[in-house]
């Protein structure tokens, strides 16, 4: 497999997972009573159902920051003909938010069995604990988007020649919701326009990669100029240089 391709797989994957999670999220841990800002009930539910929430902070952190980390590499590789400083400054913005997902995942992980296992003794700790590693995991990539935020305007930016406006202006309007979330007043709906937008623009990226559109044209600054003079004086004499 290229590794076009397997960015192109890894982008699938990164739109599943956020679908995976929103649903969870509306149809069983909303209705439980999951909530970030009520620690107790948060507490009690992961204490009754423990492997359904450790399951989706899996899902939504630890393999989508896995599969993110392929498609970071796969993108850079492919934009890099068309803008190699923007696409090495994808690569490592994208790198530093993958690992700060997958950060967040395991810290949510970790927190939800220590609760788990402390909540049927002492609650009221396990609901204090809770709001610590909630805490944690929303700085690191829960609740505050702006890794992702700045990574995917360096990627429309790159892509800039390359992607199609539709791709490019979802970009944009991602890269802003994300950076709203730095705005208390806005980070809710910042963080629901960042991750639902997120699935479709996961998608049309991982259909282009998937397709082989990735072949992107060469930055004016790469030589493809002196290459086609070569070329031409080739054909002027008939010959090889």
């Amino acid at each position: 497999m290229t590794l076009a391709r397997a960015g192109g797989w890894a982008a699938l994957v990164c739109a599943a997972s956020y679908v995976a999670g929103f649903a969870l999220l509306i149809t069983v841990l909303l209705p439980a009573g999951y909530a970030g800002s009520d620690p107790t009930g948060a507490a009690a539910l992961i204490a009754a159902r423990p492997g359904l929430m450790g399951g989706w902070f899996g899902a939504i952190y630890v393999l989508n920051g896995l599969a993110l980390a392929v498609l970071v590499t796969a993108l850079a590789d492919r934009l890099h003909a068309a803008a190699p400083g923007a696409a090495a400054l994808s690569r490592t913005l994208g790198t530093l938010w993958a690992l700060l997902v997958l950060a967040a995942g395991l810290v949510a992980q970790s927190g939800v069995r220590l609760v788990a296992d402390l909540h049927a003794a002492a609650p009221e700790r396990a609901a204090q604990l809770w709001q610590t590693a909630h805490m944690v995991e929303s700085g690191l990539g829960g609740g505050i988007e702006i890794a992702g935020a700045a990574w995917l305007a360096c990627v429309c930016i790159a892509g800039r020649r390359v992607f199609g406006r539709a791709t490019l202006a979802l970009g944009g309007v991602i890269a802003a919701a994300g950076a709203a979330t730095l705005v208390p007043a806005l980070a809710e709906t910042g963080g629901a326009m960042f991750g639902l937008g997120f699935i479709a623009w996961f998608a049309l990226i991982g259909l282009w990669l998937l397709r082989g559109a990735g072949a992107t044209r060469p930055h004016p600054d790469t030589g493809a100029q002196p290459r086609r003079a070569s070329e031409a004086r080739k054909r002027s004499t008939g010959g090889t240089i």
